[in-house]
């Protein structure tokens, strides 16, 4: 008789759900609101409104992951309900995300009102060091690794920027290098995503529908 592993298996049917790149997607156009949201600043002269713009472009991705999920992934690998305990790490996890995001709002109050271009200077490496945190546990307790590899990359896109940036380096001039730095890494991360997508939808046909009067 053969014996089956439950927790290998639901946390194998769990793991699946990150394999279509829907979530790679998302994450990537969100980094590339940072390299975007900059230059379109340098149109309009205003922080809010040029965050702004970028919202509907945000909210395109979010709605393309909801439906893909519902419409590509779930088809494929049926609908992932957690068990007890991971629904309990899931909401550790959120509840650290907000936490760590809750600082990097206040990092971004005090560069905003400190002024001086050594508290911005600060900001970026202090930022860089909250995503990696967030990212690491993403990947530990979801089981990600690629989100190590993400946490990494928008670590190094503000720093290296902001290090660029205080050399003067033609490339990365303006705004800090994040044009560039984001650019790259979100870049990388989009990629990804479309890779995994279409690797997915070839690899993970959707299964038949039985007829009912099928004996």
């Amino acid at each position: 008789m053969q014996t089956i592993d439950l927790k290998a298996l639901e946390r194998r049917i769990w793991s699946s759900s990150f394999e279509d790149g829907l979530w790679d997607l998302f994450i990537g156009t969100m980094a590339l609101g940072f390299a975007i949201i900059p230059l379109i600043n340098d149109v309009i002269h205003s922080d809010f409104w040029s965050s702004f713009a970028w919202l509907p472009v945000n909210l395109a991705v979010l709605l393309f992951l909801f439906f893909g999920k519902r419409h590509i992934t779930m088809p494929r690998v049926g609908l992932v309900r957690p068990t007890p305990q991971r629904r309990r790490k899931l909401s550790v996890l959120a509840w650290i995300n907000v936490a760590v995001l809750s600082l990097c709002a206040v990092g971004g109050a005090v560069a905003a009102f400190g002024g001086g271009e050594t508290l911005f200077g600060i900001y970026p490496y202090f930022m860089g060091l909250l995503v990696l945190t967030i990212f690491s546990i993403c990947a530990y307790m979801l089981s990600v690794q690629r989100f190590y590899i993400y946490g990494l990359l928008l670590v190094l896109a503000p720093t290296v920027g902001e290090f660029l940036w205080s050399r003067r380096w033609p490339i990365v001039s303006v705004h800090h290098g994040f044009p560039v730095t984001f650019g790259v890494a979100a870049s990388i991360i989009i990629i990804t995503g479309v890779v995994l997508l279409i690797r997915f939808i070839q690899a993970t046909p959707i299964p038949p529908v039985e007829s009912p009067d099928a004996p």
